[in-house]
């Protein structure tokens, strides 16, 4: 009852303007005050006059006067049951809060401050230690002289004699650790291969190797390599790895990155036939570059080459004038040849002479390096040129496309 009154009294303090909209649209209020009204008289009945207008008030619409009525019908209820308009508006009286509960006294501290005490303070001046200080270390007094915290230990002794890293190995070292690598990869890639079928067994004896911390060459990059001359022969790209000819077993193109102030330089080039824009005349070639080659699947170039990673190198080496080692792949050979049934021999050292960037064979951007064969080295040996990958030979001769490079041997 208190609430929708409320309702009904700020309305008939509002302005006109106010009335005239609240009456378009009843409020809340206004409907749970029907609700609330009792029923409406039967025809016939006498109905509770509503209160006259004020002087000077403009005409009340009909729904106006309903409703004054209403209210004056209202009051009289509530004045029959006894209730006071005035104490419907007043809030009930909070609970009073509940006691706090006291506190339990802190207990009594095990040590004091002397200043807060009142007592005199300590003084840790130079003058207060006494002659003790004043004294040269090792004389014994009475009185106790003042601890000091002990001096920080030197993390290296200045006594004790220098330990400078170990040499590195000799030639002859080097050669007796490549051949113990690659008896050790021989043997484990031939049990793997035994027991798997197949199955990476290249990269699995890699793992196996390395796990003895056996490393080969290890801080030699550019350049020829000791125990491995021209010639050499390598059963796959995993064995280069160990052996430290060539440091990337998927990748053609192996480069030291560029560190302390120094460029990225090409170390070692693996031809093995994978690129239709090779040109190889064994102690010439244009060499193509890295990337935008669908190495695992149809090996053609499916996207153009970016001037990046090992082809930056190569152009690198172009300018400072440092050679790279090739490795040709001869293709498969019988077991008696090879335990892998593949072949690779190393051809010796190149220079970059030139690079250029066309379009290629299957109509994308790439980059070709010109390498020329050193002088001074063992003569090349006869049909140096690798061959083109049968997988790119078969897919040229299946949809018209093969040329020159592409004939059947």
């Amino acid at each position: 009852c208190g609430l929708w009154h409320r309702e009904i009294i700020d309305m008939q303090l509002s302005p006109r303007s106010t009335r005239s909209k609240r009456a378009a649209s009843p409020t809340t209020g206004q409907k749970r005050a029907r609700q609330a009204e009792p029923a409406a008289p039967a025809q016939g009945a006498p109905t509770a006059p509503a209160p006259p207008a004020p002087a000077g008030a403009p005409a009340l619409s009909e729904y106006e006067k309903e409703r004054l009525a209403n209210i004056a019908k209202n009051h009289e209820q509530l004045a029959a049951l006894g209730l006071d308009l005035a104490s419907t508006r007043l809030k009930p009286a909070r609970a009073p809060p509940k006691p706090r509960k006291p506190r339990e006294p802190l207990p009594e501290a095990s040590r004091r401050s002397s200043r807060l005490e009142g007592g005199p303070r300590k003084s840790y001046a130079e003058e207060s230690l006494g002659a003790a200080s004043l004294l040269p270390p090792g004389t014994a007094l009475d009185v106790p002289a003042a601890r000091r915290a002990p001096r920080a230990r030197r993390l290296v002794d200045p006594g004790a004699p220098a330990v400078l890293p170990p040499p590195p190995p000799s030639e002859e070292e080097e050669v007796a650790r490549l051949q113990e690598a690659r008896a050790l990869y021989k043997e484990y890639f031939v049990r793997i291969k035994q027991a798997t079928g197949g199955g990476r067994a290249d990269l699995k004896a890699m793992s196996e190797v390395g796990a003895l911390g056996l490393k080969c060459c290890e801080g030699r990059h550019v350049g020829s390599l000791p125990g491995m001359p021209p010639g050499t022969e390598f059963h796959n790209r995993a064995e280069m790895q160990v052996c430290g000819m060539h440091r990337k077993w998927l990748s053609g193109i192996d480069y030291r990155p560029a560190k302390d102030g120094e460029e990225a330089v090409a170390t070692a080039l693996v031809s093995s036939g994978g690129y239709e824009d090779d040109e190889d005349d064994g102690d010439e070639l244009w060499y193509t570059g890295s990337g935008g080659n669908d190495l695992l699947s149809s090996r053609r170039q499916t996207g153009a080459q970016k001037l990046e990673k090992g082809n930056l190198a190569l152009k690198n080496n172009l300018e400072s004038g440092t050679p790279v080692r090739l490795l040709r792949y001869v293709g498969e050979v019988p077991p008696e040849r090879s335990y892998s049934q593949r072949l690779f021999i190393y051809d010796g050292l190149y220079a970059v002479t030139d690079y250029k960037y066309e379009v290629g064979a299957r109509q994308h951007g790439v980059f070709k390096f010109k390498l020329v064969r050193c002088a001074g080295q063992p003569p090349l040996r006869k049909e140096a040129s690798a061959k083109l990958h049968q997988r790119l030979v078969d897919l040229a001769h299946r949809d018209g496309t093969a040329g020159e490079r592409h004939r059947v041997s």
